[in-house]
């Protein structure tokens, strides 16, 4: 497992680099800017730990691995993002159990992610036509096959996205070139 920390804080990203090792021996790479992680091959990566500021320029790369993202924020920080969050100022004891926690997630996401693979062609038909606001009977008539071919392809593309909501399909495909933005 290789972990990247992507925070304008160099203290923190040395700090938590420190724990991560010291505790459970992974390997992490440290990035000051979004930039410098984005040029640096991010997808080799099968964690991120990133603070708020960076996470907007990676938007596109880390919300459809939003399960694999850990959000470092302050105490100041009110965020409800729906994914973990860890806060750096948070007691030691709270930061190795919050890190534990995040860590075994981190790691069954990805077993999951390297068993189930990319989606099929049929799934990315399957969802493009649910990006574009289609019913599951106007999909199934479209593509020919059956509503249940197409709650079993749904069902699917879930599983292997981890993202639920009609809206966040449709946010993947336009982020992965699925459905043209314009």
């Amino acid at each position: 497992m290789i972990l990247a920390i992507i925070h304008q804080d160099t203290l923190v990203s040395v700090g938590l680099r420190h724990l991560i090792d010291t505790y459970w021996g992974v390997q992490v790479d440290c990035f000051a800017t979004a930039a410098e992680f984005m040029s640096a091959h991010p997808e080799q990566y099968d964690g991120y730990f990133i603070d708020t500021d960076n996470f907007i320029s990676c938007l596109e790369l880390l919300l459809p691995r939003k399960s694999r993202v850990v959000m470092l924020v302050s105490l100041s920080d009110t965020l409800s993002w729906g994914g973990m969050t860890l806060s750096t100022h948070a007691s030691q004891e709270e930061i190795i159990s919050c890190l534990d926690a995040a860590i075994s997630s981190i790691a069954r996401s990805s077993e999951i992610a390297e068993t189930q693979g990319e989606l099929s062609q049929r799934e990315v038909e399957v969802l493009r036509c649910i990006a574009h606001g289609m019913l599951n009977k106007e999909i199934a008539d479209e593509l020919s096959i059956s509503i249940n071919t197409v709650l079993s392809h749904r069902k699917n593309i879930v599983a292997k996205l981890g993202i639920k909501t009609v809206s966040g399909l449709s946010l993947y495909a336009m982020m992965n070139g699925i459905i043209d933005t314009q």
